[in-house]
C-alpha cells in the first residue's frame, strides 16, 4: 500500500511539473495561430444518381469552416458518372476568398489556400458537374 501511494504521489509531482514547463514554454497557447500554422478545412462533394435518371450534388458539410491561415480541400465522390466527361467547378457567388491562382476545378478533388487578405464572414459558392449544381456556404471563422 505505501509503494501505490508513494507511486501516486509522485506520478502527480511529474504532472505538475509537465504542465508548468509546457505553460512556460509558450506550448499552451490561446487565440490565434500564428500565420505559419496552415489549418486544413475539408468537405465532400457526392455526386449520385436521384432515381430518375439524373443526378444530384451533395455538399458535406453545408456550411465549410475556414481559417485564414488555411487550406481548403474538396474531395470530389461521383456515384453517377459525371465527371467522366466534365471537371467539378467550385465557383464563388461574390467575392471569392480563396488564393487567386488556385485552379477551382477537377475530377478526384480541388485544394487551395485561403487569401490572408479575406474577411471574416460567410461566402456563398456554387458547386457545379456538368448540368448540376448545389449552392454551400464556406465560412471564415475568428
Amino acid at each position: 500500500m505505501k509503494i501505490s501511494i508513494a507511486g501516486a504521489a509522485v506520478a502527480g509531482l511529474v504532472g505538475a511539473a509537465v504542465a508548468l514547463v509546457v505553460a512556460a514554454s509558450g506550448l499552451a497557447r490561446f487565440g490565434d495561430p500564428p500565420a505559419s500554422v496552415q489549418w486544413l478545412a475539408d468537405a465532400t462533394i457526392y455526386i449520385d444518381s436521384n432515381g430518375q435518371g439524373g443526378c444530384v450534388i451533395t455538399t458535406i458539410p453545408q456550411t465549410l469552416p475556414a481559417s485564414k491561415h488555411g487550406k481548403v480541400e474538396w474531395s470530389i465522390v461521383d456515384h453517377c458518372g459525371v465527371t467522366a466527361g466534365n471537371d467539378v467547378e467550385v465557383k464563388f457567388k461574390s467575392k471569392d476568398p480563396l488564393d487567386p491562382t488556385c485552379n477551382k476545378k477537377g475530377r478526384k478533388g480541388i485544394k487551395c489556400k485561403v487569401d490572408s487578405n479575406s474577411a471574416y464572414g460567410s461566402y456563398p459558392y456554387t458547386v457545379i458537374a456538368g448540368a448540376y449544381s448545389e449552392d454551400p456556404d464556406l465560412e471564415i471563422a475568428q
